[in-house]
C-alpha cells in the first residue's frame, strides 16, 4: 500500500491591469484605464487544496487508486461597475481499478472507475461608490446588489479497454456515463440605489421591485463512448 499527500495554499492581492491595450500590457503593464486606476481594482483571494491519495496493488494483475480531496477559494473583486465577493467550497472522490488479463497470445489492458464531485459556490455583487469619494480613496464597497447561492453535483462512471491485436493493430474501447444536478438560488436586493440617489427627493424607482426566487437546473447524460476517460 503507499499513501500520498497532496496541499496547496495561496495567499494573493494583485491588482489587476484590465481595459489595456497591448502594447501597454507589454510595455507598461502597471498602466491601468481610467476607471480602473480611479477604482484602483484589485483581486484579494485566498484559495487552498488538499488531496489524500491510497494506490493498493491486489496482485499482479489488478491495482487501485482512490484519491479523496478538498478545496475552498474566498475572493474581494473591487471593479468599477461593482464589488464582487465569492466563496467557493468543494469535496471529491475517486476511484480507478486497472489490470489486465491474458488474451490469446497478448494481454487486455483495461480499467474500471467512478467519481463524484460536489461543491457550494455563494457569490454577491455590491455597489462601488469610488466615484463619491475624493480621488485616490479607491473602492468603497456600497448595498447589495444581487446575492446568488449555487450546488453543483457531478457523478461520472468509466470504462476502457486496450488490446494489441497485433504488432501493427490496437483495439481501444470505453464507455462512459456522466450526470450532474445544479441548484441556483438567486435573492436580488432591490436597494441599489447610491448615497447621493438617496438623499435626493423621493421618485420611482429605476426598476421594478424584484422577489426572491430560485431556479432548478438538472441535466442527465445518457452512455457515450470516449467521454472524459
Amino acid at each position: 500500500d503507499e499513501l500520498s499527500l497532496l496541499s496547496s495554499f495561496v495567499d494573493l492581492k494583485a491588482f489587476i491591469p484590465s481595459s489595456i491595450n497591448q502594447n501597454d500590457y507589454i510595455n507598461n503593464p502597471k498602466k491601468a484605464a481610467f476607471t480602473w486606476k480611479q477604482a484602483q481594482g484589485y483581486e484579494d483571494a485566498v484559495r487552498g487544496l488538499l488531496g489524500i491519495s491510497w494506490e493498493h496493488e491486489y496482485n499482479n494483475y489488478l491495482n487501485q487508486i482512490t484519491s479523496i480531496f478538498s478545496s475552498f477559494k474566498k475572493a474581494y473583486e473591487p471593479r468599477p461597475f461593482d464589488v464582487l465577493k465569492e466563496n467557493t467550497h468543494a469535496i471529491g472522490l475517486r476511484t480507478k481499478l486497472t489490470g489486465n488479463i491474458k488474451l490469446g497470445s497478448n494481454n487486455l489492458n483495461y480499467s474500471i472507475g467512478g467519481e463524484f464531485f460536489k461543491d457550494n459556490y455563494q457569490y454577491q455583487t455590491y455597489q462601488n461608490l469610488y466615484q463619491n469619494y475624493p480621488l485616490g480613496t479607491g473602492s468603497v464597497k456600497g448595498s447589495e446588489l444581487s446575492n446568488f447561492k449555487e450546488k453543483r453535483n457531478y457523478y461520472n462512471l468509466f470504462w476502457e479497454i486496450n488490446y494489441d491485436l497485433s504488432s501493427k493493430i490496437n483495439i481501444s474501447a470505453g464507455l462512459n456515463f456522466h450526470t450532474h444536478a445544479n441548484t441556483r438560488k438567486h435573492i436580488h436586493v432591490a436597494k441599489c440605489l447610491s448615497d447621493s440617489a438617496r438623499r435626493s427627493p423621493p421618485r420611482a424607482p429605476p426598476f421594478p421591485e424584484l422577489t426572491p426566487h430560485a431556479i432548478l437546473l438538472h441535466s442527465r447524460s445518457s452512455l457515450r463512448p470516449r467521454q472524459t476517460l
